[in-house]
């Protein structure tokens, strides 16, 4: 049994170590950025490496949101997904998103990013961004991989993703919009939800707030849609858009139309 399980680990770890030594491909969300494009992404919901296979032959999907703020950092899933999606010549950016920043402890966090960066994703993204400190932290932490920060750095390579999604994190947008390497700007819905006791026009209001804000300051803003609401969300300007589902498709082929892909 010790024996079965010391192979395991070792097989882990050397998996981890050929992706981090793996040289990272063009980002695809910058480079729709460069393209002034709309990107379209999925909120992953199979983590195993059969997911990112399957994943890397939908060209249509242009990143992945990984989420890792539920359950804890699991780098083995991770580590087994970009395999899969990897030795399928898949393309796509990955995002993950990590517990929230303001309940973890600094140290931690900052070995997080760096074990994260490390399997050459794409981006973090942060949620319940709570204040101009919490970005700056989160930004330091992508430079300090020594890949630069769309659209703020030379040779961008990383994306910088925060999510607002509480009354803190709305006094303080401006301040984290103003800074500079941060790439999208999003709500969380969910969470603004139960921010605001379940009131659809607040969180409503609070989405358009997080909407003006990015475009004042020329960041792109990011949506989780669902399909009836998916033409309205684009005509208001949201500019990156996140799926959710395994049966995505009809969604896929009716947002790029809409966005002119």
């Amino acid at each position: 049994m010790r024996a079965s399980v010391a192979s395991g680990c070792i097989a882990v770890c050397l998996l981890l170590g050929a992706l981090a030594q793996s040289q990272p491909s063009p980002n695809r969300l910058i480079e729709l950025f460069k393209q002034h494009q709309i990107p379209f992404g999925l909120f992953v919901a199979d983590k195993s490496e059969a997911g990112g296979t399957a994943l890397a032959k939908d060209s249509r999907i242009d990143f992945a949101f990984f989420d890792m703020e539920h359950g804890g950092l699991n780098l083995p899933q991770l580590t087994s997904f970009l395999k899969g999606l990897r030795e399928a010549h898949g393309n796509q950016a990955v995002l993950v998103r990590i517990p929230e920043l303001h309940n973890t402890d600094r140290a931690v966090a900052r070995k997080a990013i760096a074990d994260l960066l490390a399997l050459n994703i794409d981006g973090i993204i942060f949620p319940e961004t709570q204040s101009k400190e919490e970005a700056e932290f989160g930004l330091a932490q992508l430079r300090a991989s020594g890949r630069g920060l769309w659209p703020s750095d030379a040779d961008p390579r990383l994306i910088a993703y925060f999510m607002v999604e509480d009354r803190n994190g709305l006094s303080a947008l401006s301040d984290i919009a103003a800074l500079p390497g941060v790439a999208i700007l999003s709500g969380g819905q969910s969470t603004l939800t139960q921010t605001f006791h379940g009131d659809k026009q607040a969180v409503e209001a609070a989405l358009q707030t997080i909407l003006k804000v990015a475009k004042e300051h020329q960041i792109a803003c990011a949506k989780l849609v669902s399909g009836d609401e998916l033409e309205s969300r684009l005509s208001q300007g949201f500019r990156v858009i996140t799926l959710n589902g395994r049966s995505v498709s009809d969604l896929l082929d009716r947002g790029r139309k809409a966005a002119g892909r």
